[in-house]
């Protein structure tokens, strides 16, 4: 074996043992960290069968092929393998947004000029800094309602409603500075109704993974109560720190009875970069049983390090 192919067939071995770490995410944060990567794995695996096949390899590109495989089982749902969105004929539509801002390094110009265009009907805002009305001040005649937490810094939220907030409160399962929001909006009777839950999840790592579960998990159970009084329509929305196919977003879909919105829609990611081998899909809209899905799309850069995730939902015709 040439010089060349011994350093690739030590990468290709380092490469499995970090596959293999990464289905072992409940035993340590750092397993679960490497669980997040799986469009990365698929992308190495590409790569490492062209390799050996090329060098007549056959028996290690066989291998690469399977951790290709193996890697790119829980991306199915997400790559419009036969999966189409689901709407509600003759209901209500609405427009939904989730933004981070990036500590308010964004371009706060270009976030209004995005609301302005994509005319959203509610929009959760995390990571700023500026009281709302010095940013938003000339947003009030489509967004007039809004809710959120006081206490600025990175994980501060702020809901805007083109659709009357009904009730509104913090919860803080985790720490006093993690809060999530819930908020029943309501267009005119008490009847007609859904409720919003915006979280910014802690960032997961050391103590501050257990942060995010406790976050994640309490969210899904308030999810899945507010499905229940509201005939499943329920929306929760934010940067949730965590992909997709991670262990706690199982957990999150599992408990409340949500769905993703992003199956059925372009593949995209929205943290870095919109191309998936670049960057995480971390922020998310999620759906109950009452909420149908007609697009989802990730949109343009405002100079965050997230990207926006917009999602036209529909509601039942008695909405």
């Amino acid at each position: 074996m040439t010089r060349i192919g011994k350093f690739f067939t030590g990468l290709f071995v380092a490469y499995g043992v970090i596959v293999a770490a990464s289905y072992l995410d409940e035993f340590w944060w750092g397993f679960e960290l490497l669980s997040h990567l799986r469009v990365q794995y698929v992308a190495g695996a590409a790569l490492f069968v062209v390799f050996f096949l090329i060098r007549r390899a056959y028996v290690t590109a066989g291998a690469a092929a399977i951790l290709l495989l193996v890697n790119i089982v829980p991306l199915f749902p997400y790559l419009g393998l036969g999966q189409e969105a689901h709407a509600h004929g003759g209901g209500a539509r609405i427009r939904v947004m989730t933004l981070n801002l990036h500590q308010q390094q964004a371009d706060l110009g270009a976030l209004r000029r995005l609301i302005r265009r994509e005319n959203p009907d509610i929009v959760l805002i995390t990571e700023f800094k500026t009281a709302p009305n010095r940013f938003l001040r000339d947003l009030n005649d489509i967004l007039p309602y809004r809710t959120g937490s006081r206490r600025a810094g990175l994980f501060r939220l702020l809901l805007l409603s083109r659709i009357p907030i009904a009730e509104a409160r913090l919860h803080r399962p985790s720490l006093e500075f993690l809060p999530v929001l819930e908020a029943r909006l309501c267009r005119s009777r008490m009847a007609d109704c859904l409720t919003v839950l915006g979280l910014h999840a802690a960032r997961p790592g050391g103590d501050a993974t257990e942060w995010r579960n406790a976050m994640i998990r309490f969210a899904a159970g308030r999810a899945a109560a507010a499905a229940n009084a509201d005939r499943g329509r329920v929306i929760v929305m934010g940067d949730l720190n965590a992909t997709p196919w991670s262990r706690i977003f199982a957990d999150l879909l599992r408990i409340g009875g949500l769905a993703d919105a992003a199956i059925g829609s372009p593949f995209r990611s929205s943290w870095t970069s919109r191309i998936p081998v670049f960057g995480l899909p971390l922020d998310h809209v999620l759906v109950g049983s009452g909420v149908g899905v007609t697009n989802r799309w990730v949109g343009e850069s405002i100079q965050s390090d997230h990207f926006p995730v917009i999602a036209d939902l529909t509601l039942p015709a008695e909405y």
